[in-house]
């Protein structure tokens, strides 16, 4: 009798990327879907009627509202091109459905892990694509550590269930691909919330990834301002080693992400954060060079809150000290950067 350890969440049968299915999200370049319309697309996609679809989209946008409502002086002083719409759109993926199962960060990556992919985009697409743009505004973040954990059957015996023969087994060499959203921590905390309170998990899986990962963290936008950190879906990975369980039923994977994804490449951040450091007895700075302020009257940058027109230096009554970050905005009809910084 063979056992294997494996995961039956995520098989090896998807090996189509998501540029593969670009053409689905073009239209939304244009015309971008609101928060209201992607959460109803998306319970909807699920079989519910569209009664009950609007009910979980109602109490998703309440949530995420409340939250937002509470974190949005601390996101704002962080990231200060984020709306308060977009805010709600990221905190909407960091909340619980009154029925857990349509929560929507796990429809989405239920959808991304469809055995046909294109069909669960197309289930998702409008959510999916309004939480990646939002998300990329985002600084990117480098964790020193990461870890990730999840709640899936430990073993099988392949022998006996044939239904699981393409099940990817957790074995040194073999390759493992999270086809979702990926949720990591610097630490490993094996607890989770329920009603409120905080529960220990038994048993699952426990996935140590090392390499130059690069996500998201999007600690403000939940309600406990708990550590969370995404990565963006399509993560190939090496499996280093496995160590089986042992009296608290986890197994411990280690894998080795080479380089990390970028995904729908055609979805734009439409800003720039651009970091000055200059020698603080200068009288003014020089931002951006004077054609292209010429040439790019109708964009605006974001200074310490405030939004300004283009304009080729700033004073040193408006400098607060010898570090500027400023963001510049607008930038998705831009083809040429080359006079950013000429005189």
């Amino acid at each position: 009798m063979s056992i294997h350890f494996y995961d039956n969440n995520e098989d090896t049968l998807k090996n189509e990327s998501i540029n593969n299915f670009s053409s689905i999200f073009k239209k939304y370049n244009t015309n971008t879907p609101s928060l209201s319309d992607a959460l109803n697309e998306m319970f909807f996609s699920t079989g519910i009627s569209s009664q009950k679809a609007y009910e979980f989209t109602e109490d998703i946008i309440l949530q995420s509202s409340e939250i937002v409502k509470y974190n949005f002086e601390l996101i704002n002083q962080k990231y200060p091109t984020i709306s308060e719409e977009e805010a709600k759109i990221i905190s909407s993926y960091t909340c619980e459905a009154k029925n857990p199962y349509y929560s929507p960060y796990k429809i989405l990556n239920r959808s991304l892990c469809e055995e046909n992919r294109e069909e669960g985009i197309k289930k998702v697409s409008k959510y999916f694509y309004i939480f990646l743009k939002v998300l990329r505004k985002l600084d990117v973040y480098y964790p020193d550590k990461k870890y990730m954990f999840r709640c899936i059957n430990k073993k099988i015996n392949l022998n006996e269930d044939f239904f699981k023969k393409n099940a990817i087994k957790y074995k040194q060499g073999n390759k493992k691909t999270f086809w979702g959203f990926t949720s990591i921590s610097s630490e490993l905390n094996l607890k989770y919330y329920s009603n409120g309170k905080k529960k220990d998990i038994k048993e699952g899986t426990i996935f140590d990834l090392c390499g130059n990962i690069w996500g998201y963290d999007i600690s403000l936008f939940n309600k406990m301002l708990d550590e969370q950190i995404i990565l963006e879906p399509e993560q190939e990975s090496e499996i280093l080693n496995v160590v089986p369980p042992s009296k608290n039923d986890f197994i411990h994977v280690r894998c080795l992400i080479k380089k990390s994804p970028i995904i729908l490449k055609d979805i734009k951040n439409g800003y720039i954060k651009i970091t000055y450091k200059f020698d603080g007895k200068m009288r003014d700075i020089r931002i951006f060079g004077d054609k292209f302020v010429e040439r790019n009257k109708d964009l605006k940058f974001i200074y310490e809150n405030k939004k300004y027109d283009l304009k080729s230096s700033l004073s040193a009554s408006e400098l607060k000290s010898n570090i500027i970050h400023i963001y510049l905005s607008g930038i998705n009809s831009i083809t040429n950067l080359s006079h950013m910084f000429s005189c």
